[in-house]
């Protein structure tokens, strides 16, 4: 019986992954697509005159961006509270889902001033259950001045330790309840809202990246970010000016 041998193709020269590879590829893809990462900044409202009209038009436009941006299953988490003229926002997302509510926000030149506070990728859990947002009617919150002084890096571990017990308090909020919870914020729990003394002393810090240099400097090839570097909460990275 004739046997015939095949002519060479060019196929035959091609690095072609077996189907283990295609898998554990897709598996990556769509895990790191899933991933939540974590932002927490804090701005000045852009405007050029402080009113309380003025406050409620940036505040309504900021949620229209965080609104249409949520379209999908990974919608993102956390909070928004608005101040006398400052806004503190905290974002758990996907990444990319992330990037985008803060290119909306920063493309509309809603905010100036701004300052990233924290920021990490591939965390392992959301602080907050959904996207909750309060307008707060204190325009002071005293923060004691001895802390004032002391470094930074204590500031923002002061910051973060807040936003963890604020965290902790609302999981103990029936779902249902938490629409009251936000609006009785500043009069029954005020004891968990940043002091905005301590808000306006990150915000002048010169160590602090804001949100359009953190963008640039995310999308550069000149970060480097290790596997350890990846959980939440990471108190060494803190990002200075440029």
């Amino acid at each position: 019986m004739a046997t015939f041998e095949r002519s060479p193709s060019a196929l035959d020269y091609l690095n072609r992954p077996n189907l283990l590879e295609v898998v554990l590829e897709r598996s990556k893809a769509l895990k790191n697509a899933k991933a939540i990462s974590f932002l927490f900044y804090i701005a000045r409202l852009n405007e050029s005159e402080f009113s309380i009209q003025n406050s409620i038009l940036i505040y309504e436009r900021i949620l229209k961006v965080i609104t249409v941006t949520n379209k999908g299953i990974d919608t993102s988490s956390g909070i928004l509270l608005f101040y006398s003229g400052i806004i503190l926002h905290v974002i758990e997302a996907p990444e990319i889902l992330l990037f985008e509510i803060i290119n909306g926000i920063t493309s509309e030149n809603l905010i100036k001033n701004s300052k990233v506070v924290l920021y990490s990728s591939n965390v392992p859990f959301r602080l907050f259950p959904q996207f909750s947002c309060q307008f707060l009617n204190l325009p002071f919150l005293d923060f004691d001045e001895t802390k004032a002084q002391e470094p930074i890096e204590k500031q923002i571990s002061e910051a973060l330790a807040m936003i963890a017990t604020l965290s902790k308090e609302i999981s103990k909020v029936p779902r249902k309840l938490l629409k009251l919870f936000f609006e009785e914020l500043s009069s029954k729990h005020s004891d968990l809202i940043l002091p905005i003394t301590l808000i306006d002393n990150l915000l002048k810090s010169n160590e602090l990246f804001s949100l359009v240099a953190f963008q640039e400097k995310q999308h550069s090839s000149d970060i480097i970010v290790s596997e350890s570097e990846l959980v939440w909460p990471i108190t060494a990275l803190y990002f200075p000016a440029i």
